[in-house]
């Protein structure tokens, strides 16, 4: 609520500063979760989008490649927030040199606004930490397998008995049963304790990135007590392999722990960079405010002029033409208070926003 209350008193400040400057009015947003988050400063005249069009001399060319087309959704949490209207989607042949960098600009300036929020779950970095996180708890070690002789003793029980040669002229009586025992080897083969994969599957499998070094804690002292356990495990026979089963698995724990570590120390280091971040927020709007009354306009007309087409979600679906996709520049178009923003749809860019495009067929 502070937060909030700090956002307000600076849109008023906004308002009473000198005419020369833009107009700046206070931006409504219409929000899917609780206020409290971060503005754009609002424009005072809206710009529309650009209309889904099909730029081509060719129109026979147009059907062919609207033929086959391949599904995708995009995932726009959190900032989806702060759409006005639903995103669509600009394929576009190519970006020059000079537009890709006002673009890449454009992210920035938008993300240090739009995450500035004072919670680090608004960081697209966020996201990117909690798909590793997945992608950690998926991988979790299975259990190992030793394989190697086994010994067994086993007893053997002579009757008692008598024996009469066949001309009869010698009888031979043995009235008390004995044993002996021998030893037979057999290959065997012994995994770890199935209690001990059990453990660490059970601290991995709901973890998250707030309660992580919980989670952290609770690795290393079931690495220390399943340590103990094993050493006092007989070295030879079936047992010993099991011993040396359990000594592989916990190794591969000690790294595995290790991730969850590196995991923590990246997300310590985002909090901290929020907490800092939050005394530049005035200086990242009227960075901001630059930018939209001068660069914004460039980026736009660009798209305007050389799209190809534009497509809207369809129940949550995007479809767009497979033929030559991969040649193509993706952006997604987010209506954003009064402004449209774009931004880059391709794997490398996710740094700079969260919004992901997923293909639904390969």
């Amino acid at each position: 609520m502070f937060l909030f209350r700090k956002i307000a008193i600076l849109a008023i400040v906004l308002l009473a500063l000198p005419a020369c400057g833009p107009e700046i009015e206070q931006l409504q947003v219409q929000e899917r979760t609780e206020p409290d988050v971060a503005e754009l400063p609002a424009k005072s005249q809206a710009s529309p989008p650009p209309e889904l069009k099909i730029e081509s001399s060719d129109a026979d060319s147009n059907i062919a490649l609207m033929d086959e087309r391949q599904r995708f959704t995009v995932l726009t949490d959190p900032w989806s927030k702060y759409f006005r209207a639903e995103p669509t989607l600009i394929v576009l042949p190519k970006l020059t040199h000079g537009i890709a960098k006002l673009l890449n600009e454009q992210q920035t300036k938008a993300r240090e606004i739009l995450s500035n929020t004072g919670q680090v779950v608004d960081r697209p970095e966020y996201i990117q930490l909690e798909e590793q996180l997945e992608a950690l708890k998926s991988a979790v070690p299975g259990a190992e397998t030793r394989s190697g002789y086994g010994h067994t003793s086993r007893r053997v029980y002579v009757a008692p008995h008598s024996y009469v040669t066949p001309d009869g002229r010698s009888a031979y009586v043995r009235t008390g049963g004995t044993s002996h025992y021998y030893t037979v080897f057999r290959r065997v083969h012994k995994s770890s304790s199935p209690a001990l994969a059990r453990s660490i599957e059970n601290v991995v499998y709901n973890a998250s990135l707030e309660d992580l070094d919980q989670r952290i804690a609770a690795l290393r002292q079931l690495y220390r007590t399943w340590s103990r356990r094993t050493n006092v495990m007989s070295p030879n026979g079936v047992e010993g392999l099991m011993r040396e089963a359990n000594q592989a698995y916990l190794e591969g724990i000690q790294g595995f722990t290790g991730e969850f570590v590196h995991l923590q120390g990246r997300l310590n280091r985002m909090r901290a960079s929020v907490a800092a971040k939050s005394a530049e927020r005035e200086a990242n709007l009227e960075a901001w405010r630059s930018f939209e009354e001068n660069r914004l306009p460039i980026i736009r007309d660009y798209i305007v002029q050389q799209q190809e087409f534009e497509v809207a979600a369809n129940d949550n679906y995007f479809e767009l033409p497979a033929a030559n996709l991969e040649d193509k520049f993706i952006l997604l178009a987010c209506p954003i208070g009064e402004r449209t923003l774009y931004f880059d749809l391709s794997p490398d860019s996710h740094a700079k926003h969260p919004f992901r495009l997923i293909a639904m067929e390969e």
